[in-house]
């Protein structure tokens, strides 16, 4: 705690409420994936404190957010070649900003425009991303379970496993954007912002 507080100390106000919301979106965005993968959840949940940190103080924020907990799992949990999947959490910040208005405020008709791109951006990346990688055949339980779902109908195994990525990425981009937004609420105004 003694280091934290040391490293605080000579910061002005403004970088003191960027490093303190934003150490605590990346423990949003690493934690929760953890507890989801311990427990094989049908749910990533690894861009929560991203979006959190778009809609909190800027879409550079959320970018940054996004990339500390990539460069965190390509290093010590799944290896480099995950750190493509940046792209993802880069997609997730930028349409986070679009959730806010001119005066920095949410508004529930930008929040679902959000959500809806979310999804559709993260679905395509990731999809892709994993047929360049794995061949579009998932290691994750629930991933895999919908993909053989659609290739039992008949679907290639590239639709197949966009299909089963885009299952998991509808209910977990509506979770992340609802913890994101509670986050945001909760979160006093004279910290928000630029």
């Amino acid at each position: 705690m003694k280091k934290i507080k040391g490293f605080l100390s000579g910061m002005t106000f403004k970088q003191k409420r960027y490093a303190v919301i934003m150490m605590i979106c990346v423990a949003v965005n690493m934690i929760p994936e953890e507890i989801m993968t311990r427990v094989s959840a049908p749910l990533w949940m690894d861009v929560t404190g991203t979006i959190a940190a778009t809609i909190i103080l800027e879409p550079a924020a959320g970018l940054i957010v996004g990339l500390i907990n990539n460069f965190f799992r390509a290093i010590f949990i799944n290896g480099p070649t995950t750190l493509v999947y940046y792209s993802v959490s880069a997609a997730a910040a930028l349409l986070a900003a679009i959730m806010l208005d001119r005066e920095n405020r949410l508004r529930f008709g930008r929040v679902v425009i959000s959500t809806v791109l979310i999804i559709v951006a993260s679905t395509l990346l990731s999809g892709l991303l994993k047929y360049w990688r794995i061949g579009g055949v998932s290691n994750l339980y629930w991933e895999n379970y919908f993909s053989e779902i659609a290739a039992s109908r008949g679907f290639g195994t590239f639709l197949s496993g966009m299909f089963g990525t885009f299952v998991i990425k509808v209910p977990d981009t509506i979770a992340s954007v609802i913890l994101a937004v509670i986050m945001y609420k909760l979160t006093p105004k004279k910290y928000r912002g630029r």
